[in-house]
């Protein structure tokens, strides 16, 4: 699997928003992110924006085989945003 970090969203790092975006992504079979749904606000909108758009945009899982009809798996993702951390 393939998970990096995001670049904090410049507007978001001035006024100092920060928190933990927790989400669920559908997984293709060729091990691709998609359908991002936020189960848990970071408080931010802009900071769950970033964090959907970065994972299903960047990451990616194992590909694997399924069955056609059988509906996509889904994997739980939690992204802290921290200011204090460094290069970010």
């Amino acid at each position: 699997a393939t998970h990096t970090l995001p670049r904090y969203p410049s507007l978001s790092a001035q006024i100092g928003e920060a928190g933990t975006t927790k989400m669920s992504v559908a997984i293709s079979p060729q091990g691709q992110a998609s359908d991002c749904r936020i189960t848990q606000s970071s408080g931010s909108i802009r900071l769950d924006s970033a964090a959907c758009a970065h994972v299903t945009d960047h990451w990616r899982w194992r590909p694997f085989s399924r069955d056609s009809t059988a509906p996509a798996p889904r994997a739980s993702v939690t992204m802290v945003w921290n200011l204090s951390k460094p290069g970010r």
